[in-house]
C-alpha cells in the first residue's frame, strides 16, 4: 500500500520517527467525517430497515439528533493509505509530482498496529482499540454498520441499552465510510480517536461511561509510547504517533521521488544512511 506526502513530511517519518495523523475538522471535504453518520442516519429512518426495528420503538427524533449532533463533535485522527499507484494522489497529496510516495507492506503495517494494541491497550472486542487499522468502506455501507453493531451489542445494557448501543455504534464507525466516488483509492486508514480528553467524552456520556477509566488508566502506556498523551484544549491540527516500532520492523519496503521533483535519489538515500535504516529501495518517477 502506498502513501501520498511531500518531501518534508518524509524526512519528518524518517528523522523523527513520527507519522501525522490529521484531524477529520481540517479535512478538504467535510463530507467525509460526516459521511457514516449519514449513512447510518438513512438506515434508522428507513422503516424497510428491520435491522433497527427495535432501537426505533424506543429512541424518539430528538434523542436521535442529540447523538447525532453529539458524535459528530468528536473529531477523528487518521493517516491514509491507498491500495494502487494514483495519478491523482501524485497531484493532489505528493504536491503534483515534486513529493514522494512511499511503499509499505501492508502485513507488516498491519502486525505492528496488533501488537501494540496488543501488548498496551485493554481492547474490547467490538474493535475499539486506541488505534485502529482498516480498510475504508464504500457506499452505504450496511452490512459493515450491521456487523459493527452486532459486536457492540452485548456491552450495551440497563434501561438505555438502546441510546448506549446507539452512540457506541456511531464512534466506532465513524471515518470508516465514505462516498462510492472514492471507490478508485481503495483506501486503509489508521485511526486515532480522541476520546482520552474529557472535553470530547463529556459530550457523550455513553462512551464516557464506559471507556473513561480504559482510556484514562487502561491505555496510559499506550498513550506514552506513541507519543499520544497530551490532552489539550481544543482541537489539534494532527498528533504525532511514534513511528519508531513500524519502522524498525521494516513496514516501509520503497521510496518514489515525483517526476517533478528536486530532490534525487541520492538525498534520499543519504536521509536513511544517516537514520541507519537500509533495506528500503529508493527511485525516480520516469517522465511519461
Amino acid at each position: 500500500m502506498y502513501h501520498y506526502t511531500d518531501y518534508d513530511a518524509l524526512k519528518g517519518i524518517i528523522d523523527k520517527k513520527e507519522l501525522w495523523l490529521c484531524s477529520s475538522l481540517t479535512m478538504n471535504d467535510p463530507l467525509d467525517r460526516q459521511h457514516a453518520s449519514l449513512c447510518v442516519k438513512r438506515m434508522f429512518y428507513d422503516d424497510t430497515c428491520d435491522y433497527f426495528s427495535e432501537p426505533r420503538k424506543y429512541l424518539s427524533k430528538d434523542k436521535i439528533d442529540c447523538i447525532f449532533k453529539q458524535i459528530d463533535a468528536i473529531p477523528f485522527y487518521s493517516v491514509s493509505f491507498c491500495e494502487n499507484d494514483n495519478d491523482y494522489l501524485w497531484k493532489e497529496y505528493a504536491k503534483n509530482y515534486s513529493g514522494v510516495r512511499i511503499h509499505f507492506e501492508k502485513g507488516v503495517f498491519e502486525e505492528c498496529v496488533k501488537a501494540l494494541n496488543e501488548k498496551y491497550s485493554n481492547a474490547f472486542s467490538t474493535g475499539f482499540n486506541l488505534l485502529s487499522f482498516r480498510k475504508i468502506e464504500y457506499g452505504n455501507g450496511r452490512d459493515y454498520i450491521k456487523s459493527v453493531g452486532d459486536n457492540v451489542l452485548e456491552f450495551c445494557g440497563g434501561d438505555n441499552k438502546w441510546y448506549n448501543w446507539f452512540e457506541l455504534l456511531l464512534h466506532i464507525v465513524s471515518g470508516t465510510i465514505k462516498c462510492n466516488r472514492y471507490c478508485p483509492e481503495k483506501e486503509y486508514r489508521l485511526l486515532f480517536k480522541n476520546t482520552y480528553s474529557d472535553q470530547y467524552l463529556k459530550v457523550a456520556p455513553t462512551i464516557y461511561a464506559m471507556f473513561n477509566e480504559l482510556q484514562k488508566v487502561g491505555n496510559q502506556e499506550i498513550m506514552k509510547h506513541l507519543g499520544l498523551l497530551e490532552l489539550v484544549a481544543k482541537p489539534k491540527e494532527h498528533y504525532s504517533l511514534n513511528f519508531n516500532d513500524f519502522l524498525s520492523a521494516g513496514c516501509i519496503t520503497e521510496i518514489m521521488i515525483g517526476k517533478n521533483s528536486d530532490t534525487n535519489v541520492d538525498d534520499v538515500e543519504k536521509l536513511l544512511s544517516k537514520n541507519k535504516i537500509s533495506n528500503i529501495k529508493v527511485s525516480k518517477q520516469k517522465e511519461n
